[in-house]
């Protein structure tokens, strides 16, 4: 094992709730009773949607010149700052990350979140992630795609590399560069119907860290 790539939210951090709580309170902003309808399409249609996809359903949903889908991004923004302002990045999630470090193995962030915004929650601890791919990274790209390019440009094998998320679509992106992928349980995972068992599961993060490390120690 030489790399490690994370999911962000739900894996580093449990902010899934949050932003789906968001996303419910953003349409209903727009429009009285239309949370209810995106309920039902966050568990189907919607499920791992990002918050521009999100605006872009309200907007076709509503008379779409009530609002702009910048205008939509920053009230998005400005609920889920409230919502997520208790939350903190784990001093224990640190150190596992730090010591994973030590271990000469390369961590990497593959996510759907903006970079600013993983970044607010890491902070120092960005010191010893190789790099961040936010959501600024996917233009036009899928995750299975930016996770071909890390191991493209870094001469990763597949067998050097395991990707930790909490969503079928991660486990997906994983299959498709035949990357081992391991799951950690979140608020939105656990909403998602797994049809494939071939994962390994842990219901938190230090569960699959201590995984991680018999794994380093055996090699």
């Amino acid at each position: 094992m030489k790399c490690i790539i994370f999911d962000f939210d739900g894996v580093l951090i449990e902010t899934t709730k949050a932003k789906y709580d968001s996303m419910l309170e953003l349409a209903e902003f727009a429009q009285s009773g239309l949370s209810l309808k995106l309920c039902e399409k966050l568990n189907s249609d919607l499920m791992g949607a990002t918050r521009g996809d999100i605006c872009d359903w309200i907007l076709k949903e509503i008379n779409k010149y009530s609002y702009t889908k910048e205008q939509l991004l920053t009230q998005f923004q400005i609920i889920l700052d409230l919502n997520t302002s208790s939350l903190t990045f784990s001093y224990e999630v640190k150190k596992m990350l730090t010591m994973l470090k030590s271990k000469n193995i390369n961590l990497y962030i593959v996510s759907m979140a903006p970079i600013n915004e993983i970044k607010k929650y890491i902070g120092d601890t960005s010191e010893v992630i190789e790099e961040i791919f936010g959501s600024e990274m996917f233009s036009g790209s899928s995750k299975s795609q930016v996770l071909k390019k890390i191991m493209m440009d870094k001469k990763y094998k597949n067998n050097d590399i395991i990707f930790i998320g909490d969503t079928p679509s991660d486990m997906l992106a994983a299959n498709k560069n035949e990357i081992k992928f391991i799951r950690i349980e979140s608020f939105i995972g656990n909403k998602c119907n797994w049809s494939r068992l071939d994962y390994i599961c842990f219901n938190e993060l230090k569960m699959a860290y201590d995984y991680l490390l018999e794994q380093i120690n055996v090699s």
